[in-house]
């Protein structure tokens, strides 16, 4: 008989000391031994009323060694039986004896995928949409199951089948939750199956309308492999052994929640499934056209990225601030143009402080790619944006343009869409995120120096645009993963987690051993910030006030006095409106930042302490030190050192003794006079210069307070300059960006006072810049 039409024996029997036990024939028991036995019997139905002679079947065989007590359970009754009811009895002190085979056995699944061979009617794609084939195996115990195996214990239902010779029982909830497994990846092939039917259909009846050339042969493929399909799909135990990447990673997903899977076949397919390490890719040529030498651990990052783009797979590098993350995106754009793989525009969304940072450095490092800003009042409109971005490499702009611009925005072919400092879209409710993920674009990238700030969801969000659907739903994530790591600390779900997400995120930090063996060097980055509303408007208003003072200005030193007075009044509003006002103003109003440079140091501060480095802030004007010292000192808890001009020499060696120190301060502040030269402060390995003196050498002189013999870690230079201001112009003449006819540049601000009115006014004229 099958395992589902069976009778089975209960035997209720008696012993007697060390005797076997014996079937129960009351004939044959003294009435005192039969009343005792009943009551027995009465409290072991209480606790298991399958025992209860009322649910025995009757058997349709002759059962020689049966007892008067003997019930008959069909199969669902018995495994519900040795599932529930045996413990309780055992618990009881009744002895239940079991056949050894009869243990529940742990029932596991391994799926095994392999690339879409032969000519399937179905199209091959690549990236998440890739499509595979694959075969489930079941294991009861260490057995691994024959497919006719298989199909058996699949259609027992119960879980108690007959095995190579001996009744085995396979655990019921787990072998429930595999079959239901199973059913779901089938019913997910059966609707995509039916999609394409029906996209075929159309196919055809738009060739037979058309009747395009060689239309009948076309037609006739298509209403063949409409048949297969059609037949495939009547057919109830058909195999649908093909899904799509997305399908099992969301398998995947659910499975590590709850019951995990062994997914086994290719390396990339078991790592995108959460299971082996993402496989190396192959180094990468770098072109002639990348003007730079890129470290060992760059180059690494290039080559992933360029295996993930190939694939079509959306990629996180989340990089440390400062290890050149815009370099290798550019570099791979460099790639894909030289191999002539490049098939649209790339566009990277970038705050706006840091759109001029990214023009720079493709026309530093990579200058044959064409590059577009869009951005400000003046962008590309409609039909011309539409052309212009057609033309370019290259498209820059910013966050606030984009949740603008979307909409035309997305009618370009983009090849690529680029996320900077994507930590921006870590809500994925906000305008600019969902402006980001409506454009169409082949591949997509995340660049970040911190995946998470605060919680899961905005890695999460972040790995969403890069690969939809790749982590589930913002709710399944919350309840299966991030309530589970980030409440209870569950280590066995970050790994789960950890596994999911390594294929598709390179890390890199400045403290690993990998990347920081062969330091010290020294890595310097512009860098662009906003002025706040306060600030725009002191400086509008400055600006205009020189330019009517210099039209009625005599010529000669009188006008260089009143430009090299101007230049400090701006770095003074550019730095903070207190340190151009004087009145003793605080450093924040109603929990805003009044200066944008101020609040980029607050950044900056934030990862060194995270990652335990410590900061050099240099600036021209004691004035601004002051102002910083006391709120330093107090946003880092710890006494934030002042070392300037009037500083004793004795407790200005002090204050290097204390910085030095292990324990020493986070940061320490520097006028660039008193303390670019002459001191030793390789404690520190970041620094900041928070207003440019423009000449390289007092800039260089102050950064080898930290960058000299001694130093062990990678140091890493900042220098500030605030966007649409004359600071940028400047920046921008040096960059050989602008050109001034008759301007003669030279090292420091001297140049800036032979301008006439006109340059100067050029300079200085504020460009709002859109947020």
């Amino acid at each position: 008989k099958t395992s589902e039409s069976a009778l089975w024996p209960v035997r209720v029997c008696v012993r007697s000391g060390a005797d076997s036990p014996r079937p129960i024939h009351e004939g044959r028991l003294d009435r005192s031994s039969l009343e005792k036995l009943k009551e027995s019997r009465r409290r072991a139905i209480s606790i298991s009323p399958r025992v209860d002679p009322q649910a025995s079947k009757t058997p349709n065989y002759f059962d020689e060694g049966a007892g008067d007590w003997d019930v008959y359970l069909d199969t669902s009754a018995l495994v519900e039986f040795v599932s529930d009811d045996a413990s309780a009895l055992k618990a009881a002190g009744y002895t239940v004896m079991l056949p050894k085979a009869w243990t529940q056995m742990a029932a596991s699944a391994k799926l095994v995928t392999k690339e879409l061979s032969g000519d399937s009617p179905l199209q091959k794609k690549l990236g998440m949409d890739q499509l595979v084939e694959y075969d489930w195996k079941l294991s009861v115990g260490d057995m691994e199951l024959s497919d006719e195996e298989m199909q058996q214990l699949v259609n027992s239902k119960t879980g108690l089948i007959r095995l190579r010779g001996e009744w085995v029982m396979a655990d019921r909830t787990a072998l429930g939750k595999i079959t239901e497994y199973m059913d779901q990846l089938a019913s997910n092939s059966k609707t995509r199956m039916r999609k394409e039917l029906d996209a075929l259909a159309r196919e055809a009846e738009r060739m037979r309308m058309l009747e395009e050339p060689g239309w009948q042969d076309k037609v006739a493929e298509v209403e063949r492999k409409l048949e297969e399909f059609n037949l495939q799909l009547k057919e109830e135990d058909a195999d649908f052994g093909v899904a799509t990447m997305a399908e099992l990673r969301e398998l995947a997903l659910e499975a590590m929640a709850k019951e995990p899977i062994e997914f086994t076949g290719s390396q990339w397919h078991s790592s995108m499934l959460g299971g082996m390490e993402t496989p190396a890719p192959t180094r990468v040529k770098i072109p002639d056209s990348v003007h730079a030498e890129l470290r060992d651990y760059q180059h690494r990052g290039v080559d992933w990225l360029y295996w993930m783009s190939r694939n079509n797979v959306g990629a996180v590098l989340a990089d440390d601030m400062g290890l050149g993350k815009t370099l290798q995106l550019l570099t791979l754009l460099a790639v894909e143009k030289d191999r002539g793989e490049s098939t649209g525009p790339t566009l990277v969304v970038a705050p706006t402080s840091v759109v001029g940072n990214w023009v720079r450095e493709a026309h530093k490092f990579v200058p044959d790619l064409k590059v577009m800003v869009h951005h400000g009042s003046t962008r590309a409109k409609d039909q011309e944006l539409l052309t212009s971005a057609a033309e370019h490499d290259l498209v820059v702009t910013s966050y606030g343009t984009i949740s603008r611009d979307f909409k035309v925005l997305g009618m370009v072919a983009w090849d690529r869409v680029v996320l900077d400092e994507a930590q921006a879209i870590k809500n994925s409710s906000t305008r600019s995120s969902k402006a980001v993920r409506s454009l169409p674009s082949r591949h997509r990238i995340a660049l970040t120096g911190t995946p998470v700030e605060n919680r899961l969801s905005e890695m999460r969000s972040i790995l969403d645009f890069c690969n939809p659907g790749v982590l589930g739903s913002a709710s399944f994530f919350r309840n299966h993963f991030a309530s589970a790591i980030e409440k209870y600390q569950d280590e066995d779900m970050t790994d789960r987690l950890r596994q999911l997400t390594a294929p598709f995120i390179m890390r890199r930090l400045k403290t690993d051993s990998a990347i920081i063996d062969d330091l010290p060097e020294k890595s310097e980055e512009i860098l662009t910030v906003t002025m706040t509303s306060e600030q725009a408007a002191l400086y509008t208003a400055l600006v205009e006030d020189i330019q009517l003072r210099m039209q009625n200005a005599p010529k000669g030193m009188a006008l260089r006095g009143l430009v090299l007075s101007s230049l400090t009044r701006i770095k003074q509003i550019c730095n903070h409106p207190s340190h151009y006002l004087g009145d003793g103003s605080p450093v924040t109003s109603k929990g805003r930042h009044r200066s944008g440079k101020v609040e980029k140091l607050m950044e900056i501060l934030d990862s060194a302490v995270t990652h335990d480095e410590r900061v050099l802030i240099f600036t021209q004007y004691k004035a601004f030190g002051d102002i910083l010292q006391p709120y330093l000192t107090a946003q880092l808890g710890a006494k934030i050192p002042f070392l300037h001009g009037g500083v004793p020499k004795n407790r200005r060696d002090d204050m290097v003794t204390e910085f030095q120190a292990a324990d020493g301060p986070p940061a320490m502040i520097l006028s660039l006079k008193a303390g670019g030269t002459g001191l030793n402060l390789t404690a520190a390995n970041v620094v900041v210069h928070m207003d440019r003196w423009w000449n390289p050498a007092v800039e260089n002189q102050a950064t080898d307070r930290a960058f000299r013999i001694g130093q062990s870690k990678n140091v890493q230079v900042y220098k500030m300059i605030t966007a649409g201001t004359l600071e940028e112009s400047i920046q921008d003449i040096l960059d050989g960006k602008t050109q001034l006819a008759g301007a003669v540049v030279g090292e420091g601000e001297g140049w800036i006072t032979e301008l006439n009115p006109e340059q100067l006014a050029q300079l200085m004229s504020y460009r709002e810049r859109e947020s």
